[in-house]
């Protein structure tokens, strides 16, 4: 009678722990941010992006720890008219290959109305992930910037942060790769979320107890 109160505790509690896996939040984490102190940036100065100028640009990071992606915040600064053209910038999300490129795992892609962007000084765009890819710690990943193939041009500017920061880039014009270089840096703050202690541990419980018992059950019933 003992034994069985025991095991329906623990199979209540096993269950109970993977509740609370599947609806608790998990925290929120800054995977890499090469802003200025309180997020600031230099709204007159960046990477053009568009056809004819610096078509793509892309800065890489590397995450400290394992997480899943929520959001990008980056400041995209508009042309003021008549320059301004009509159309979509992307922003894409890569897994480095080991070739110290943007290439060649595409994980998530965001498309931003380059009509909608401010002209001067506007609050940086802010990204939510749908996918919430897994980034893996130890590895470089790159957060790719630039117009959307169908456009016949976009032009808009990848502001850099305050103060200056200057780190590895790259870039393509006009579809020829410039490689990677040394200048500075657009800036970039990348968020993900990893679970929160007491889930994890919770998790761990449930998952230990229940592979202990599965095997005694079906040993019961057989």
């Amino acid at each position: 009678m003992r034994t069985s109160h025991m095991r329906n505790l623990i199979l209540t509690l096993v269950i109970a722990a993977f509740g609370v896996v599947g609806s608790a939040h998990a925290g929120i984490i800054t995977v890499f941010n090469n802003f200025g102190p309180g997020n600031a940036y230099d709204p007159s100065q960046g990477r053009p992006i568009g056809t004819g100028v610096d078509d793509v640009f892309a800065v890489p990071f590397t995450p400290g720890v394992n997480s899943s992606l929520s959001s990008l915040l980056l400041p995209l600064t508009g042309e003021a008219a008549p320059v301004q053209t009509s159309g979509n910038i992307f922003v894409s999300v890569l897994k480095d290959d080991g070739s110290n490129l943007p290439c060649c795992t595409v994980l998530e892609t965001f498309i931003v109305d380059s009509t909608t962007l401010s002209t001067f000084g506007g609050p940086p765009v802010t990204l939510a992930s749908v996918v919430k890819p897994f980034l893996s710690s130890g590895t470089q990943y790159w957060v790719e910037v630039g117009p959307t193939p169908s456009n016949g041009g976009v032009y808009a500017t990848w502001n850099w942060p305050s103060p200056h920061v200057v780190g590895p880039e790259w870039s393509s014009m006009n579809g020829i790769s410039n490689g990677v270089t040394t200048e500075f840096q657009a800036a970039l703050q990348v968020n993900g979320t990893v679970p929160e202690p007491k889930t994890l541990a919770l998790f761990t419980f449930g998952a230990i107890a229940l592979a202990f018992f599965s095997p005694r059950l079906r040993r019961r019933k057989g």
